[in-house]
């Protein structure tokens, strides 16, 4: 179930971004709307990886 909400929501999200402001989107293009997505998850990934190493150094205390 998480799956398919997450997958529309993405998929829309991503549809409004890299469409031209005329069908109702922002523009941005493909290669943007794809290099924020990618940040996006860069940024997730660093940020759980360092409150996980964070909560493993308090645990070894």
């Amino acid at each position: 179930m998480a799956y398919i909400f997450t997958r529309l929501l993405g998929a829309s999200f991503g549809d409004f971004l890299s469409q031209p402001t005329q069908y109702g989107g922002l523009g941005l293009g493909t290669i943007i709307t794809s290099a924020l997505f990618l940040s996006a998850i860069i940024a997730i990934v660093v940020w759980i990886s360092a409150t996980r190493r964070a909560e493993d150094r308090l645990a070894m205390n």
